[in-house]
């Protein structure tokens, strides 16, 4: 919890592999999505840019040291960010109109983030689910940029809204979705997963949740978090996601929800509907 924690660490951000650039958004992303962070810890190749770092980020960054290095890798933290080191991100932002009832609403999202650029076809058809669904304490998990937060907020203007995900970029970018359409009072952006809302409970939970792991193809996220789920919502809550047609999600439902319903559906996309935690 960035609002209560004085040092927040960010375990690792990986190198990507010939974009040396990527590196600098996500440090930046990670700067400004939370307030409070200390340290940041980078490790990749000494091909893909791990020996400039010093150089790369010696203006960004008070304290810059490698910890390690091995087998042409190298371990570096970042310590005591400086007000320049979230600004690398400025001219990343790419922006996009989201209809939502007959209205647009700006969107603002960084490179990396789910369906950069537009309104992907599983969440449109998660949204058109949501219409008749009004509950006051939202949960979006793996929310991304954030389009189906905004979109519910929206259509129910005394809804609360707790958006998570484990990526530093969509976090800063939902940040900023939050910020221009004025919705901070009753909104936050977080970083991290099911977990990171422990002990919290939600009337409804929302989710276009990933199915890949790098470049590995897997249910188990979701699947892990369905379970998880379970001691997230009030009595009477509901959690629904929009998965591609092919994802073998039915039974996992029915393993921790005793009510789970198709209550919307494409050739590729179905959204379901998940109550009365087993």
């Amino acid at each position: 919890d960035t609002a209560t924690t004085e040092i927040y660490t960010l375990p690792y951000t990986t190198l990507f592999r010939s974009e040396k650039d990527v590196t600098e958004l996500r440090v930046a992303a990670a700067v400004q999505a939370f307030p409070n962070l200390k340290e940041i810890f980078l490790v990749g190749h000494n091909k893909l840019g791990a020996k400039s770092i010093h150089k790369r980020f010696a203006k960004q960054f008070d304290e810059v040291d490698k910890i390690t290095s091995a087998r042409h890798s190298a371990l570096v933290r970042l310590a005591k960010p400086r007000p320049a080191a979230s600004t690398a991100i400025d001219e990343a932002w790419r922006t996009w109109t989201l209809p939502i009832d007959g209205k647009e609403q700006t969107v603002y999202d960084l490179p990396g983030v789910f369906s950069r650029g537009e309104l992907d076809r599983g969440s449109e058809l998660l949204i058109q689910a949501l219409g008749a669904n009004e509950q006051s304490r939202v949960l979006d998990l793996g929310a991304g940029s954030g389009v189906l937060s905004l979109a519910y907020a929206q259509r129910v203007p005394n809804a609360e809204l707790t958006l998570v995900d484990h990526d530093a970029m969509a976090v800063a970018s939902a940040q900023k979705n939050l910020e221009a359409a004025g919705l901070t009072a009753r909104a936050k952006a977080i970083f991290g997963d099911v977990e990171s809302v422990r002990g919290q409970r939600y009337d409804l939970v929302i989710s276009n949740p990933p199915f890949h792991a790098g470049s590995e193809r897997t249910t188990a996220t979701a699947e892990n978090g369905f379970k998880a789920i379970q001691g997230l919502l009030h009595r009477g809550g509901e959690l629904i996601l929009v998965a591609n047609q092919h994802l073998p999600y039915a039974t996992p439902l029915q393993e921790s929800f005793a009510d789970v319903q198709t209550i919307e559906e494409d050739s590729r996309y179905r959204v379901w509907r998940a109550r009365k935690p087993r």
